[in-house]
């Protein structure tokens, strides 16, 4: 290979090139330019962080997006990218002792950067903020989490019950980008932490429109249909160990019977099962025009909105924005490693999940600069 610069000729022996200290760049580039162009930066030094913590604050609301872990691995992190050429910040001798001193220091501002940083969004994406969304979710903990008053132990939908969790509500707006979010006991009511974050907002809406989705037509009766046939299978079953003596009195048969129109209720309603001792067999029937009705209504939603400038499309697309919502858990829990938490100082816990809610932001807004540019 021949290199020519500045009208001087080098021979370069491709074969015994060698590369050292190579560091990712591309992701960490454009999560901070669009770091920049939030101006979170500018919203930090206006709650008092000079150059030096934003800087860092900044490499670890990167690292939650590009390769969320623990303050340990986060350290480790740094040194393996092109955060020291790309923020000039010097990542060796970072120890994960100042991370949660970081962290100590951003928990009282959390609020207040929140809300700057929403209003700048809204102002640089031309947002709409009339429409909003709440959603919540529970995120569990690695530990005892004896410190932490809202930790608790309830139902997971993560399927871990035998872990302590605290709820995390969302809110979200129309292009999906979060609105406010807040941090609560696992056992506190969804009405308390709705009136919660409507004090923050000041704010509610009502949908009031009526709409007709082939889509949701297709899926209801794909659901019903697939229930159908599970249930029509159980009684099938049923039968057998019937007679197959498996199965013998009649209030065992009944007790049966029950089990089954419990567990697929939503298709046993249109549905007659009977036993008739005589002939010691089940008949199963279809009732009136129940499941007439049903297939009718495949699809169709009544939507409520005081929007009389919407027409039924943008009702519609309106209605199903709430999917951004629990797009913005799932992101949260699993790319930018929400949960588990390895924190046992509510505070810590409190700000860590801030980190996703910033991280989720800059995701939010790179998506929406990709889809505005095709």
């Amino acid at each position: 290979m021949v290199y020519k610069e500045w009208d001087e000729v080098v021979s370069v022996r491709t074969s015994k090139i060698e590369m050292e200290e190579v560091k990712e760049v591309r992701c960490v580039y454009v999560g901070y330019e669009m770091w920049q162009r939030l101006g979170i930066g500018k919203i930090l030094k206006g709650c008092g962080f000079n150059r030096n913590r934003e800087i860092l604050i900044c490499g670890m609301v990167l690292n939650r997006l590009i390769a969320s872990g623990s303050e340990r691995a986060m350290a480790d992190w740094f040194l393996r990218v092109a955060i020291e050429d790309i923020l000039k910040m010097l990542c060796k001798g970072i120890a994960e002792d100042r991370l949660y001193r970081m962290l100590d220091r951003l928990h009282p501002n959390r609020e207040k950067i929140e809300g700057l940083l929403t209003k700048q969004e809204r102002c640089l994406f031309n947002l709409n903020k009339t429409v909003l969304f709440y959603n919540l979710t529970s995120t569990y903990f690695e530990g005892n989490a004896k410190c932490n008053e809202k930790a608790q132990k309830g139902y997971s939908r993560d399927g871990r019950s035998d872990c302590k969790q605290v709820v995390v509500g969302l809110v979200i707006g129309e292009e999906g980008f979060p609105i406010a979010h807040g941090i609560f006991k696992r056992n506190q009511s969804d009405v308390k932490s709705f009136s919660y974050m409507l004090d923050i907002l000041d704010k509610r809406v009502k949908l009031e429109e009526n709409q007709t989705s082939d889509a949701r037509c297709q899926k209801d009766r794909a659901i019903r249909e697939r229930f159908e046939g599970m249930l029509l299978k159980e009684v099938e079953k049923l039968r057998k160990r019937i007679r197959g003596g498996r199965i013998k009195g009649e209030g065992e048969i009944q007790q049966a019977i029950g089990r089954l129109k419990e567990r697929y209720s939503r298709v046993a309603r249109h549905y007659r099962l009977e036993y008739l001792s005589d002939s010691k067999t089940i008949v199963c029937s279809l009732v009136g025009d129940k499941k007439k009705r049903a297939e009718d209504i495949d699809g169709c939603y009544i939507l409520k909105t005081d929007r009389s400038d919407m027409d039924a499309e943008e009702i519609w697309r309106t209605y199903m924005m709430p999917t951004r919502a629990e797009s913005g858990f799932r992101a949260m829990k699993s790319p930018l490693a929400e949960r588990p938490i390895f924190h046992q100082l509510q505070h810590r816990v409190e700000t860590h999940i801030f980190l996703c809610i910033l991280a989720y932001h800059l995701l939010v807004a790179i998506e929406k600069t990709l889809r505005d540019h095709g």
